[in-house]
């Protein structure tokens, strides 16, 4: 099993040099004894026992802690495996935090390094259910993210009273614009996309949005099934939709683990490798 391991990392060594694949296979247990080669791509904190965890380092997601995750840029590295060698993947609060051409680059190497059969799991907002939520929804839509305009770091206003349910949906889709966030660039306000539709609203909030390295929290994308579809087929990926806990993988339906974080919000979707 050993050896199963050895080369599935084998790609590692392209990337992160001789002593970065050692470590992986020195940290992580084998094949045998994880059940497969499983990886969980941008996990922050997260870890399992018989996961391998990714993400880019950060102080934002990580703090001091550098030791439990192997670093990956998703914007400039490819994943460190070899062709279909994974069974399988976890990208959860990922793809709305990076541009299109990186998620298609991301898409490309989840296909490339998933095993025939190889089921990945892709969680982000979505984006359609939030536009209906704040347009047809009651007042208290948003209301499980109140405490994020307390946060002193993050928002300039702790006045509920003063948000509309518009500021919530801006700063939901594309952080920067909201007129609220400390680190705004071309606020918004709600007025601007009052009666618009779902298509028209997305071309005002994203008008001029740019991924920052220096805010990596900020959320610069928005998805729908349909495009996640889309960008999974390019790949001959198969979509199933899903909901929180409802993995067709049953080592990804224990919610201690996975689905955890806003699931209310969030698209859940499994892609299969044909």
């Amino acid at each position: 099993m050993r050896k199963l391991l050895n080369q599935a990392t084998g790609g590692v060594e392209r990337v992160f040099g001789r002593e970065g694949r050692r470590a992986i296979i020195a940290n992580h247990p084998t094949h045998k004894e994880r059940g497969g080669l499983n990886i969980n791509i941008g996990s922050g904190r997260w870890s399992h026992p018989n996961w391998i965890a990714l993400d880019v380092p950060s102080d934002h997601y990580h703090g001091k802690d550098r030791g439990s995750f192997i670093p990956y840029n998703l914007l400039e590295n490819d994943l460190p495996f070899e062709d279909a060698t994974v069974d399988l993947a976890y990208c959860s609060a990922v793809i709305e935090h990076v541009p299109d051409s990186a998620d298609e680059k991301l898409f490309s190497e989840i296909a490339r390094v998933l095993k025939p059969g190889g089921l990945a799991r892709i969680v982000a907002p979505d984006a359609e259910f939030l536009y209906r939520g704040t347009v047809h929804g009651p007042a208290n839509f948003w209301a499980s993210r109140h405490p994020w305009t307390q946060r002193s770091t993050h928002s300039t206003n702790p006045e509920i009273s003063e948000w509309a349910q518009e500021d919530f949906l801006i700063r939901e889709l594309a952080t920067a614009r909201c007129r609220f966030y400390r680190h705004q660039t071309a606020p918004l306000q709600p007025e601007s996309i009052w009666g618009l539709s779902f298509e028209d609203t997305l071309a005002v909030i994203y008008e001029g949005i740019e991924y920052r390295i220096e805010h990596l929290g900020d959320h610069v994308n928005w998805w729908t099934h349909t495009k996640v579809a889309n960008f999974a087929s390019c790949n001959g990926l198969t979509t199933h939709r899903s909901g929180a806990g409802q993995c067709l993988n049953a080592s990804m339906r224990d919610m201690r683990y996975f689905d955890r974080s806003q699931t209310w919000l969030n698209l859940h979707i499994d892609l299969v490798k044909v």
